[in-house]
């Protein structure tokens, strides 16, 4: 299964990305950036589901805020980019 992941304008348009990648469309620190991004491999091997899923959380919002982040820092749900990150990250499931 692939995920959709819709550009806003610029660039406009649409990628596709597999389902454990990050889909990035947009601007990010004033240069273009449009890609399916795979995450580092020893995310995946996190055993609990609550500390890998924070774990990929800090990777998108560091990704999209160009602010380092640790794997196991808190994440306030109201922060502004915390909505986007989880968009880009999850894109829209594409089942055609």
């Amino acid at each position: 299964m692939s995920k959709r992941c819709p550009c806003a304008d610029p660039p406009s348009g649409e990628i596709f990305c597999n389902d454990d990648q990050l889909g990035v469309c947009g601007v990010i620190g004033g240069k273009l950036v449009v890609g399916c991004f795979d995450p580092p491999s020893h995310i995946g091997r996190i055993a609990y589901r609550e500390a890998r899923q924070r774990a990929t959380d800090n990777l998108v919002l560091s990704f999209v805020s160009q602010v380092s982040r640790g794997e196991s820092d808190a994440i306030s749900y109201t922060e502004p980019d915390v909505a986007a990150g989880i968009f880009l990250r999850f894109g829209e499931r594409n089942r055609g």
